[in-house]
């Protein structure tokens, strides 16, 4: 497949992995998207507890957690800092990490950057034949 035709978040159904290095620290759903940006709401993870401790302190509590949704590009998967101001803590938190979508990385449908997550083309019985 042409690496033009690969991004990392692919706006379907299934989760989106939010990775710091390679490795997985959340499961997220998009909730929003425009401009080459997608907002992740966090679902399950160390991620999770991390836009929990953020409702906590910045927000009205737990419960308003939905609401902290850290922004990525869809092609490149890296997060997207916050321009406005106040958002200052979400950039610490998530600004190392990037996001994939969990169906295209195990299909290896995603930037070859991704190539070094686990489950990268796990759907696939057969090495990866060469094109050309």
């Amino acid at each position: 497949m042409s690496e033009i035709w690969k991004q990392a978040i692919t706006r379907d159904n299934f989760p989106v992995l939010i990775l710091k290095g390679n490795t997985v620290v959340g499961k997220a759903r998009w909730s929003a998207a425009a401009d080459g940006l997608t907002s992740m709401r966090i679902i399950e993870g160390e991620a999770l507890a991390w836009v929990e401790k953020m409702a906590a302190e910045h927000g009205q509590g737990v419960m308003q957690a939905k609401h902290f949704t850290p922004r990525y590009y869809d092609f490149t998967g890296e997060y997207a800092q916050r321009l406005d101001p106040g958002w200052e803590f979400m950039d610490e938190a998530f600004g190392e990490t990037r996001a994939v979508s969990e169906f295209a990385l195990n299909y290896g449908m995603v930037p070859a950057a991704f190539k070094d997550v686990e489950g990268y083309r796990s759907k696939f019985s057969q090495p990866e034949r060469a094109e050309g």
